[in-house]
């Protein structure tokens, strides 16, 4: 299987290794038609893109885009770190206009407010540190998600049940009523077979793979969800990037779109 882009890459603004134009070339080298830029997201303490350098990085991905425009389309998004119980994301109301691509997970390390990181970072890190997650932490966490795909324009949900354990079957029917991906992470495969196994028969919802890649090299390195895929037998159609297929996201191609003001906290 093949694939039409990587659309979770690193650089050096944030956790990874290499300049946004070595990705951007790697991509190329691979014979893809897309890759995105999707530093992580401005609250995350060791990791985030520092708002100072926001222009340099925004300007690095438009040079590239133009420079490289024959060969493949360059996205700039972002990996923004859910950080609340009512779906709160470390981006401002003012930020989505200047993404392409808009990516969200949970991360360790994310800056919040006092009442969130009792009521939501606190549990959530207790449940992973001891492995043990209750349903009814497990039904917060999915409702914090949902409520993150209700106020903000999500492309894609990033290396899910990651830390984060779901009721992964109802995060995927909300993420096929908002038109939001499940990623199939080229890092960690952190999904339960039976639970993958249950959201393809039971929900429509579609996958998408990515590297998410921290070094040039690893641009395009699909080698652990084609696993998945071949395990679980997933058909290309529930691949959002399978093929030739180009992926659909809500502010791409870059159009005039506004969103509602939102509160952060």
């Amino acid at each position: 299987m093949i694939f039409y882009g990587d659309y979770h890459t690193h650089t050096f603004y944030s956790h990874g290794k290499g300049s946004v134009e070595d990705n951007v070339r790697a991509a190329a080298e691979r014979g893809l038609k897309q890759v995105a830029i999707t530093d992580h997201g401005f609250g995350h303490m060791a990791f985030g893109v520092p708002r100072r350098r926001f222009d340099s990085l925004q300007a690095n991905v438009l040079a590239c885009r133009a420079d490289y425009s024959k060969k493949l389309d360059v996205l700039f998004g972002i990996e923004a770190n859910i950080r609340g119980k009512n779906g709160q994301i470390d981006l401002r109301n003012t930020d989505f206009k200047e993404f392409d691509i808009l990516l969200v997970g949970y991360h360790q390390m994310v800056w919040t407010t006092a009442k969130n990181f009792f009521s939501f970072s606190v549990p959530v890190q207790t449940c992973g540190l001891f492995r043990h997650t209750s349903d009814r932490r497990r039904k917060k966490n999915t409702e914090a998600l949902i409520a993150a795909m209700e106020r903000h324009p999500v492309d894609i949900f990033v290396h899910p049940e990651h830390i984060l354990e779901t009721d992964f079957v109802t995060l995927a029917r909300a993420a096929a009523e908002h038109g939001v991906y499940l990623e199939l992470n080229g890092k960690k495969n952190p999904i339960r077979d039976a639970d993958l196994e249950k959201a393809l028969a039971e929900t429509s919802v579609k996958f998408i793979v990515n590297s998410d890649a921290h070094s040039p090299d690893r641009v395009g390195d699909f080698e652990l969800p084609l696993s998945v895929i071949e395990r679980h037998q997933i058909p290309a159609e529930r691949i959002a990037n399978a093929g030739d297929n180009a992926p659909v996201f809500k502010s791409w191609p870059k159009k005039e779109k506004t969103y509602p003001k939102l509160n952060i906290f």
